[in-house]
């Protein structure tokens, strides 16, 4: 019996190790890189809705002119001419704009959680784009500006926080926001949306205009692959705008979807119908069921630049995001879903 005892233990104690340097390997992030040289610069995010709707709607010139230097993205030389005064009075005084603004300031009373978000996320930002600096953000009120909840012009960025202000708000259902879009109306998703449009502005290359369906899948794989880099900890779900559901449908279902699109010869397809079927917006892939995942393009499109990431560990980020053309990733990626 003394015997059997000292034998167990060691391969207790070897079974256990294994098993612990088994579940590190596993839980190891790959894109959760070492931040300790990328200096700490905070993010602090300006309100622009604010300082508008909370001035004497009857004296914008007064109350809004100490913030002209600040908000001169917004105001410029409104303040200046009659016109500009007029336009200013009309908008603070729509019973609809004065809704929204009343809903998002309930809502957002500190945005310190954004700004420690978005301080998080542009220093990864900095430590792949060391040359670049934070650009200056603010927030307003969009009027239900679906299409554009972030914009990025003139090195701002401006978000609607309207467009936030939770999947189950009634204004969105009442101004005709799609179900579909609504899932993504909430604070989770501000961070990330953000950083989808900072890899807009990085793409901007000639060869990222797409033309077929390979052109247009691997340009959103390389949105998403942005995200994972930017974005290390935050779910795919929230990424790629699924439920979990949907993330376990295209797990579970990749392989017959993925043939379905060599059977059907579509990587190369021009047919913008056929094309928005499969990467845009809706509830569902039709041609998979109602239980399918939605834009099951773009997720083979992000998978196919993952792995090709993966294999080629030397290409940087800004090689991948303007030099390297959706066949050759397609091909040196030797993407084959299980």
């Amino acid at each position: 019996m003394t015997n059997k005892k000292f034998i167990i233990k060691p391969i207790l104690i070897i079974s256990i190790l294994i098993s612990v340097l088994t579940n590190s390997c596993k839980d190891t992030n790959p894109y959760d890189v070492d931040l300790s040289r990328v200096i700490e610069e905070p993010v602090i995010i300006s309100r622009y809705e604010v300082a508008l709707f909370e001035a004497n709607p009857y004296d914008l010139l007064k109350d809004l002119e100490p913030y002209q230097e600040e908000f001169s993205f917004f105001i410029g030389e409104g303040l200046q001419t009659e016109q500009g005064q007029q336009q200013l009075f009309d908008f603070v005084t729509d019973r609809f704009l004065q809704e929204l603004y009343f809903d998002v300031t309930e809502k957002y009373t500190d945005l310190t959680f954004l700004e420690t978000e978005l301080s998080k996320a542009f220093r990864y930002y900095r430590y792949y784009y060391k040359d670049q600096a934070n650009p200056k953000i603010f927030t307003y009120v969009s009027g239900l500006d679906s299409e554009m909840p972030i914009k990025y012009a003139e090195g701002n960025i401006i978000i609607g926080l309207d467009m936030y202000l939770g999947r189950q708000y009634l204004n969105y259902e009442r101004a005709g926001v799609s179900a579909f879009r609504r899932l993504s109306c909430s604070k989770e998703y501000i961070t990330a949306d953000i950083m989808k449009v900072m890899a807009e502005i990085n793409m901007q290359s000639e060869i990222n205009l797409p033309s077929n369906f390979l052109d247009f899948i691997i340009y959103e794989g390389k949105t998403l692959y942005f995200l994972d880099l930017m974005l290390p900890n935050t779910p795919d779900s929230i990424k790629i705008n699924y439920t979990t559901h949907q993330i376990r449908w295209m797990e579970k279902n990749s392989k017959n979807a993925w043939a379905y699109f060599i059977d059907n010869e579509l990587l190369f397809t021009q047919d913008r119908q056929i094309i928005r079927k499969f990467v845009g917006d809706a509830p569902f892939t039709a041609v998979f069921g109602h239980e399918s995942a939605p834009r099951a393009g773009v997720w083979f499109g992000w998978q196919i630049v993952r792995e090709f990431m993966r294999r080629n560990p030397d290409i940087s980020i800004q090689q991948l995001l303007l030099e390297l053309k959706p066949q050759e990733i397609l091909n040196k990626s030797a993407y084959k879903p299980k």
